[in-house]
């Protein structure tokens, strides 16, 4: 074999330029997909931010909607996460981080729906708003490891939220 390559050098030559060629394209094509991937991740950061404070809105609306004119203005938030949550949700699918923080979500909507459409003009009882409250917790537990990936410098002072206190990295810093 050794033989066969001494006499055929510039095919030697040829084919080990070949496999630098392609090594440096596998190694580029890897850099550039990790790049992608990182990019992908903070996007779909930054909608479960953004369906995050939706969610929130809504869930603080309805526990203050003990008047018509805040009834109607909790339902207006209510269409607007369910928009939401049906334009950013097939982005949460491949991201099993993200699929939790959806879950969570869709489920705290579910349950405002059943609220906001059982009961009319009183306030709500405290087994009802405990397990609202319940359900929030869930979905602020599930945000927290996504927005952990917006680096700092992607967040304005007055849209980052609140961290728990006891959390050893806060946003940003992981």
């Amino acid at each position: 074999m050794r033989s066969w390559w001494s006499r055929h050098s510039f095919t030697g030559n040829v084919v080990s330029s070949l496999l630098i060629v392609g090594v440096t394209a596998l190694i580029f094509d890897e850099l550039v997909a990790r790049r992608q991937r990182k990019a992908r991740a903070v996007s779909v950061a930054v909608q479960a931010a953004i369906v995050y404070s939706q969610s929130r809105r809504v869930y603080d609306a309805v526990l203050a909607s003990a008047d018509e004119d805040n009834r109607q203005s909790a339902g207006e938030d209510l269409r607007s996460l369910a928009t939401m949550l049906l334009t950013a949700g097939p982005g949460f699918f491949d991201d099993p981080e993200a699929r939790q923080f959806l879950d969570d979500v869709e489920r705290l909507a579910g349950s405002i729906y059943r609220v906001f459409t059982t009961t009319t003009g009183s306030p709500l009882n405290a087994d009802i708003r405990k397990r609202l409250k319940s359900e929030m917790a869930q979905v602020e537990a599930a945000t927290h490891p996504l927005v952990g990936r917006i680096p700092v410098e992607e967040w304005a002072l007055s849209d980052r939220p609140e961290q728990p206190e006891n959390d050893s990295k806060s946003v940003g810093e992981r």
